[in-house]
C-alpha cells in the first residue's frame, strides 16, 4: 500500500463500515421480540420471530463485512510508520527528520482515529462496539503518540477535540441518541469512561510538555472534558432508565460520570496535578470546583472530606479574628 491510495482505502472501509447500520433495524426488532415473549414459556410471538429472522437473513452478511471493516481501519495504523518512510513531501528533504515525522503522524493517524470515532456512534450495535474496542485499543498503544518536541504541540487536538470529545458531543445528538435509544445510553457510558482514562493515560505527557513550553495544555483539555461530562449529566439519563430493558445497568449508568470523575480526581491528586488549597492549590483545583460544584455539589466532600473540613475551619477561624479584632 502507497500514501497514495491510503486516502481512499480509509474512504472505502467506512463506506462498508457505514453499510453495516442496516443492522440496527435488526437488532431493536429483536428488543421488541424479547420483550413479547411469554414470561412463563419463554416462547415469543411467532409471526414477529419469522420477520426477525428474515432480517438476520438479508443483513447478516452486512454486519460481518461492517466489522471486517472497522478492523481493517485499525489494522491500519501499523503501516502508518511506512508510510512515513515512503511519503513523497515535496518539503521532505528540506526539513528535519523530526519535523517530517510529525506532520506525516497527523496526516496519516488522524484518519483511522476519525473513522473510528464516526462508526462508534454507527446506530449497529455490533458495528458500533466494535469501533469502540478498538479505538481504545489505538489509544492506549504505547507508541501511538508523536516524538516530543515543541512541533508536536497539535496531538491533543487530535487525540481529544477529533477523536474522543467529539464523540462524546455526537452521541449527545438527540437525532444520534434516537437511532438506537436503547443501546446508546450504553455507549455513552462506555464513551465517558474512555475519554477519562485516556487522559490520564495521557496527563503525565500533557504535563511534561507544558512545563517545557510554560503552556496550559492539561488544563484546557481537561476543561473542556469537564464541559462534556456536565453536559452528560444534564442529557436526561433518567429517561433512559424508563426505557430500558435491563434496569440494573441503567442505575449503573446514572451513577457512571461521577464514578469516573472520583477516580480522575483521585488520580490526578495522587500525581501532584490536582493540588488541594491546603497544599497551596492551583489552578487545576479552582477550574474543576468552579464547573463540578454547580451539578455535583456533594462530590468535593466525598472526594476531598479532609480538605473541605479544613476550609471551614479556616471560616471559622477567620471569622472568630474578625471579632477579636473589633473587641
Amino acid at each position: 500500500m502507497t500514501p497514495k491510495v491510503y486516502p481512499f482505502l480509509i474512504n472505502i472501509l467506512g463506506d462498508f463500515a457505514t453499510l453495516g447500520s442496516v443492522g440496527a433495524e435488526w437488532e431493536q426488532r429483536n428488543d421488541v421480540l424479547q420483550k413479547r415473549m411469554k414470561p412463563s414459556s419463554k416462547t415469543p410471538d411467532r409471526p414477529y420471530l419469522i420477520v426477525v429472522r428474515r432480517l438476520i437473513f438479508r443483513h447478516g452478511d452486512q454486519i460481518a463485512r461492517a466489522k471486517s471493516a472497522v478492523e481493517l481501519i485499525y489494522a491500519l495504523h501499523n503501516k502508518t510508520k511506512n508510510m512515513i518512510a515512503q511519503s513523497d513531501d515535496p518539503g521532505n528533504g528540506n526539513l528535519p527528520p523530526l519535523i517530517w515525522l510529525t506532520s506525516a503522524w497527523g496526516v496519516y493517524l488522524t484518519p483511522i482515529l476519525e473513522c473510528l470515532t464516526r462508526q462508534s456512534i454507527n446506530p449497529c450495535r455490533e458495528v458500533r462496539t466494535t469501533a469502540l474496542s478498538l479505538l481504545q485499543r489505538l489509544l492506549l498503544l504505547p507508541d501511538l503518540l508523536p516524538p516530543q518536541s515543541p512541533e508536536t504541540a497539535y496531538w491533543p487536538e487530535v487525540v481529544f477535540d477529533k477523536s474522543l470529545l467529539h464523540l462524546i458531543n455526537e452521541l449527545l445528538r438527540p437525532e444520534v441518541f434516537a437511532s438506537d435509544k436503547r443501546g446508546m445510553g450504553e455507549t455513552r457510558v462506555i464513551a465517558q469512561g474512555l475519554l477519562c482514562k485516556i487522559y490520564l493515560h495521557c496527563l503525565g505527557r500533557l504535563s511534561e510538555e507544558d512545563t517545557m513550553s510554560n503552556g496550559k495544555v492539561a488544563l484546557a483539555v481537561w476543561g473542556d472534558i469537564l464541559d462534556v461530562l456536565i453536559r452528560l449529566i444534564g442529557s436526561g439519563q433518567k429517561d433512559v432508565v424508563v426505557t430500558s430493558l435491563f434496569k440494573s445497568f441503567t442505575h449503573c449508568q446514572e451513577e457512571a460520570v461521577p464514578e469516573s470523575l472520583k477516580n480522575v480526581l483521585l488520580v490526578m491528586a495522587a500525581q501532584g496535578v490536582l493540588i488541594q488549597p491546603s497544599l497551596g492549590g492551583g489552578e487545576f483545583w479552582d477550574l474543576t470546583w468552579q464547573k463540578l460544584d454547580r451539578v455535583l455539589p456533594k462530590l468535593r466532600s466525598e472526594v476531598f472530606p479532609g480538605e473541605v473540613r479544613t476550609s471551614k475551619e479556616f471560616s471559622h477561624n477567620t471569622a472568630e479574628t474578625e471579632k477579636e479584632e473589633l473587641v
